[in-house]
């Protein structure tokens, strides 16, 4: 938490850039061996067990992130101690194992079990990437710093972030004011029930000292192009055709299909954990 807002896209410094590693999520990553975009896509769905397993086992092994630099370890408060944090992890342990228990006690096969227990993973995972990765992995999110301060510690954090669905009133609400990632970074101290309303006039000042803000149509719109840029980054020759699409300017006038087929890439990503599993219950 505090490495990624302090440390907003600074590859050495922000331990969110090297989360779905292999894929490249900035220009200033390495080059890992098997990278590509489609890494991206996949390991966000395992996303959540990374952060729930993965990052206190690290820790308490004093290990560093995977694949980034040795000497630096995402810490834990030092007000939690190391058997506070191994207890933590006891809630984990009992989902992770509990279908595998239920299929040895003859409860249910093989197939039911991965399920069980891979299913809440994919959909929070896949929720997660979305929510979290749309925000930051973007071009215009990574581009230098605007105005002639390059260490305006204020404007980088407005200029590192994206925001969608501006002038919506639920949508901060469904994203926990995510939705207005810039907001979120550089204002802490205000509760984000209050970003839409102040959006307005918080645009006005960005537009009156120079300060660029990165937006986007709607949250479908900001997966394209966070798509398009980790390809760019990653494996540009198999960017998909729909991350380069430019969103409808007025979905009145381009129809009702081009609206839904707009959205589909960002529908299909979040609904296949479940598709797959309802087509597999037959099998349990």
């Amino acid at each position: 938490l505090l490495s990624h807002h302090q440390y907003t896209n600074d590859d050495a410094l922000d331990v969110d850039l090297h989360h779905l590693r292999p894929a490249r999520l900035h220009p200033g990553c390495e080059v890992d061996e098997g990278y590509g975009g489609a890494n991206f896509i996949f390991k966000g769905y395992f996303s959540t067990m990374g952060m729930s397993v993965l990052w206190p086992v690290r820790v308490l092994q004093q290990k560093s992130t995977g694949r980034w630099y040795r000497n630096l370890v995402t810490p834990k408060p030092d007000a939690v101690s190391d058997a506070e944090l191994a207890l933590s992890l006891l809630p984990v342990g009992c989902v992770l194992l509990w279908p595998w228990l239920r299929m040895l006690a003859g409860e249910i096969n093989a197939l039911e079990a991965f399920f069980d227990w891979y299913y809440p993973w994919a959909v929070t995972g896949a929720i997660w990437t979305v929510m979290t990765q749309v925000s930051h992995v973007q071009e215009d999110c990574q581009r230098p710093p605007s105005g002639d301060e390059r260490d305006d510690y204020f404007r980088w954090q407005i200029e590192s972030a994206l925001d969608y669905s501006v002038g919506s009133e639920l949508v901060p609400k469904l994203t926990a004011s995510l939705s207005l990632q810039s907001m979120h970074h550089v204002m802490p101290s205000v509760c984000g029930c209050h970003f839409s309303a102040l959006y307005p006039e918080y645009r006005a000042i960005c537009e009156a000292h120079g300060v660029r803000l990165n937006t986007r149509k709607d949250v479908s719109a900001a997966w394209r192009s966070c798509i398009a840029r980790v390809f760019e980054l990653s494996s540009p020759e198999r960017t998909p055709a729909w991350a380069l699409r430019e969103p409808a300017a007025d979905a009145a006038e381009s129809g009702p299909l081009a609206a839904v087929e707009e959205h589909l890439p960002l529908i299909a990503y979040l609904a296949t954990p479940g598709v797959v599993m309802l087509a597999c219950t037959p099998l349990f």
